[in-house]
Parts: C-alpha cells; structure tokens; sequence
C-alpha cells in the first residue's frame, strides 16, 4: 500500500497539505481531520479504457481500506464506467455510487449519472459542511451526501482505480478558539466614505460578524455588501429599491439579491424574503454572522435570510469585505 510521498522544495512550506502525484493505490492522513469548512481538492485524469472500469475516493476512518474487515467509511465515491461487452453480462455500470462503510457492512447507495469521461482530465472538490458533504466536479455541483457517521473519526484518505492523481490538496484550517472568540477586529468605523473597503489579513471565520448601521439616501437606487476573495465574489449581498408604482418590473416592489462567482463566473440567484425589510430615509441595523454552513444575515435584530456556503471560496479564503452604493454609513463593526 503507497503513502504519502516526501517533500521538497517549495512544496515544504504547504506540505502535507499539498500532495503531488502520489502513486495508486494511495492511502494517506488527512491533515487535521475533517471539520465544516474544510474542503479536499483532487485533480487529475481517468485513465482510458482499461481492465478495470471504475475508481474510487474513500474518506475512511483507519488505515484498514482493503479486504474483509475494514475500517468505517464516511464516505465511499465511487465513479464506474463498465459497458455491456456481451448478452451474457447485463446491462452495464456507468453512474457515480455514493454509500458509507459501517461496521463492515454498506449501506444504502445513492447513485447520479457519470460525468467524468475515460481518458479526460477532471476536478474534485468535495466541501465538508455541518451535516453534509457537498461534492462538486468541474467547478459544477455534482450532489450532497447526508453524513452517516461521525466526520470527526475521519482520518485517511483512500483512492485506487483506472486514475492517475496530479494533486490532493486539503484546504482550510480549523478554527482555534482565540479565532472564534477574536479573530479580526474592525471598529467602530464611523462614518467612512463610500465605497468602502476592509482588507482582511487572517480572512474570515466562524464567528466571526460584520454589523451595519447606514440610513439608504431619499433617491437611492441600489447598494452592496460584497466578501471577496481577490476579485471571487464569495457573497454578493444587493439591494435593490423600490421603483416607480408604474413600471412593470420585478424591483417595482424591491429584491435583495445573494449571489456568488466561480472563476469570474456568476452562479444562481437567491432572492427569496418574506417582505423588503428597506425603506429610504429610515436608518437600518444589519449584521452578518458567519455560522458553520451559512453566513447569517439580520435586519434589525430579526433574521432574514442565511447564504448557505457553495464551497467555490472557502470561508476563511475572503480577504476583503466591500461596502458601496445609495446609503450614508453611520458605523461599521467588524469582529
């Protein structure tokens, strides 16, 4: 059974959070285990076609991944590409099977059409967030898998198959407590000119909340919060005001838009609210909390919405927060 390779090199300062072609089949320690927020990214290539017609990513909780006693499985991911070669062999295998490995004995599959292809390269990305794995190939969300044991008793990485694996990266880091309680701390800001900009040096984590206190113009139109990573919009937070009663349009009763980008890309729009919570001239509290699945948004001291992360930039990833548009800033408070 392989492990994991030795480092050299520039690679040092990331290892072993960065493997390089590691040879198959390859078994290896996840580098301070898994927690919501942590994310595995594997790139390489199916290999074309060949005896053996599947592969498989196995996020195990031991070293024991072969043979008729295994360790648990919190995750079995396992591609096939099996085609029928005669009438003697049924109908071929050609779907993603998704299962968990309990006391020895599989449970149930779920299964999702195959969109990796023998002989092509692929990405990834499986996002590990408070009650679900969220898998996603190509930068496209593939499905989300219930965990079925425990995430914390993960231990080891496990992939064999017709692959070869350029990289495994495991990006993220684990909250610390001093984090949590502190990790970034802006404020009071008062007043601040817009657009206005907050650059994060440590990024931002669970727990950690922006507060607003602004007062939309008599004639504004629009304005943003925006958590980037470089120019990745990890939220996109609008509001769009109320236009005339006349126009026939969707902003005639005011949307608040929640949006992100995938390589400068934008994704799906979420613009469900039970009523616009902003009137011109009238002075709002907003805050933003990050939780471990979600960032929290309140409107004066109510919820309104959460942003459930989509896992194209992580969390602790945002490196700037952005402030513009049609509101005068009484105060900004970030911690």
């Amino acid at each position: 059974m392989a492990s994991a390779p030795n480092y050299d090199g520039e690679d040092d300062k990331r290892a072993p959070n960065i493997i390089r072609s590691p040879p198959m089949p390859y078994v290896g320690e996840i580098p301070g285990g898994l927690f919501p927020g942590r994310a595995i990214l594997i790139k390489g290539s199916v290999l074309p076609s060949s005896d053996v017609k599947r592969f498989e990513v196995d996020l195990c909780c031991g070293l024991l991944v072969m043979g008729d006693h295994q360790d648990n499985k919190a995750l079995h991911f396992n591609p096939r590409f099996e085609t029928s070669t005669s009438w003697l062999s049924g109908k071929g295998d050609h779907q993603i099977v998704l299962n968990s490995l309990v006391n020895n004995r599989w449970g149930v599959e779920e299964r999702y059409a195959n969109v990796f292809k023998e002989g092509r390269p692929f990405s990834l990305r499986i996002l590990v967030l408070a009650d679900y794995f969220k898998v996603a190939v190509d930068g496209r969300h593939l499905c989300d898998y219930l965990y079925r044991i425990g995430i914390s008793d993960v231990q080891t990485i496990f992939i064999t198959g017709n692959v070869h694996i350029d990289l495994i990266e495991f990006q993220g880091e684990r909250p610390r407590k001093a984090d949590t309680e502190s990790p970034i701390c802006h404020g009071p800001i008062r007043k601040p000119k817009l657009p206005f900009i907050i650059h994060l040096e440590k990024g931002f984590f669970v727990g950690s909340k922006l507060t607003i206190t602004a007062t939309p113009l008599m004639n504004a139109d629009n304005f943003y919060v925006n958590f980037l990573h470089d120019q990745e919009y990890f939220l996109h937070f609008r509001v769009d005001f109320p236009r005339g009663k006349h126009e026939l349009c969707e902003t005639s009763q005011g949307s608040v838009v929640r949006n992100s980008t995938y390589a400068g890309v934008w994704q799906r729009e979420e613009r469900q609210m039970s009523q616009f919570p902003f009137t011109r001239g009238v002075t709002f509290d907003m805050v933003f909390k990050a939780d471990f699945f979600a960032i929290m948004i309140e409107i004066n001291g109510e919820h309104f919405t959460k942003f459930v992360y989509r896992g194209d930039v992580l969390l602790n990833n945002v490196n700037k927060i952005e402030l513009k548009g049609d509101v005068a800033v009484q105060m900004v408070v970030l911690k």
